[in-house]
């Protein structure tokens, strides 16, 4: 078998091809043949092929199962390669959308009115189930954004505050007084 020049042995099936198979290689800077593991061939041989030298066609079919879950991370996506219609049903989370949604980027009607959620009546005064009025206290802090716009001072601004904290203070005493059972 020593004498027996290379294209003249058996070919073995990629099949039947081990990792640990041995095969024969010139190594040119020693002037002489080696061998070489079929997996250290491999593994080696991949980092010395250039950068876009394997066409896609010849990728395309590597599916997600044979893929590392961490083997495409975002610096091998190229801005914008996600589109909308990749994004499979519910991916996106509320934790994925950690800052939330700038409201720029909502058009007219794109949110329905169901998911709005509760609105509440802070601030307003129900009659007969109906909110109709705004509280003293809404009502204040209305009128300090006007003075403010028309150039009333800090001192004025926060002397209307106390006397608006005062009437709320009455009122729940006036409130807690016709509570109680006389």
């Amino acid at each position: 078998m020593a004498d027996t020049e290379i294209s003249n042995l058996v070919e073995l099936s990629g099949a039947s091809l081990a990792d640990g198979d041995p095969i024969a290689i010139v190594d040119a800077s020693a002037s002489e043949t080696k061998k070489i593991t079929a997996k250290n061939f491999l593994q080696s041989g991949v980092s010395l092929i250039d950068d876009g030298s394997i066409p896609a066609a010849k990728v395309a079919s590597v599916g997600t199962s044979q893929l590392d879950a961490t083997s495409v991370t975002s610096t091998e996506l190229a801005t914008d390669a996600v589109t909308t219609a990749k994004i499979q049903d519910s991916a996106v989370t509320n934790a994925k959308v950690a800052s939330g949604i700038d409201g720029a980027k909502l058009s007219n009607s794109s949110v329905a009115a169901n998911k709005l959620g509760t609105v509440t009546d802070r601030g307003l005064i129900k009659q007969a189930g109906v909110l109709v009025t705004p509280t003293a206290s809404l009502r204040e802090q209305l009128q300090a954004s006007v003075l403010i716009r028309k150039g009333t001072s800090p001192e004025q601004l926060q002397f209307r505050r106390l006397i608006c904290q005062l009437r709320q203070l009455a009122q729940l005493v006036v409130s807690a007084s016709a509570a109680r059972p006389v």
